[in-house]
């Protein structure tokens, strides 16, 4: 039994570690495409998915500011927040400090993207992470893409870009 178990942990640490936007959390609400929806579902399967702690804070205050007039839709995000949780299929990131040097740097090069914004990705490449998942926009255009991974080794991944 020790050995299955061995096995499929080893399976499990050799999966990619993506951090999760609140944009692609909040967008399964949303969407009629469910592309968000059905790649949140694939947490665990396909990949490793992590939150920051400021991710998490964007994520409940955009739920509580947005969904304010509609508490159904509001629980169902809440309640998928904390099942990806619960069952350990999301997995939240120890706050970590980024690196004023890096934010300084993201935001020379990425000058578009708003200061919120690039605080999230510093402290991903911090926390010595390389693939985020996002639906933002400025983010996932092809120049800040690129900038991303070549300088910061950072890729992103749009679920809604095929």
């Amino acid at each position: 039994m020790d050995e299955v178990l061995g096995k499929f942990e080893r399976i499990r640490l050799t999966k990619p570690k993506r951090v999760i936007d609140a944009s692609v959390i909040l967008e399964t609400v949303f969407e009629t495409d469910f592309c968000c929806t059905n790649y949140i579902k694939n947490a665990c399967f396909d990949y490793q998915a992590f939150i920051t702690m400021p991710l998490l804070g964007e994520t409940i205050l955009k739920i509580i500011s947005k969904l304010s007039k509609a508490p159904l839709i509001k629980e169902k995000v809440f309640d998928l927040v904390s099942d990806l949780i619960q069952g350990g299929r999301l997995h939240i990131i120890p706050h970590n400090t980024s690196s004023d040097e890096i934010f300084r740097n993201l935001q020379i090069s990425l000058s578009i993207i708003p200061r919120d914004d690039l605080l999230h990705i510093a402290e991903i490449i911090t926390s010595g992470f390389n693939e985020f998942v996002t639906i933002d926009t400025k983010i996932s255009k092809d120049s800040a893409k690129r900038v991303l991974h070549e300088q910061f080794k950072l890729k992103v991944i749009n679920p809604k870009q095929k």
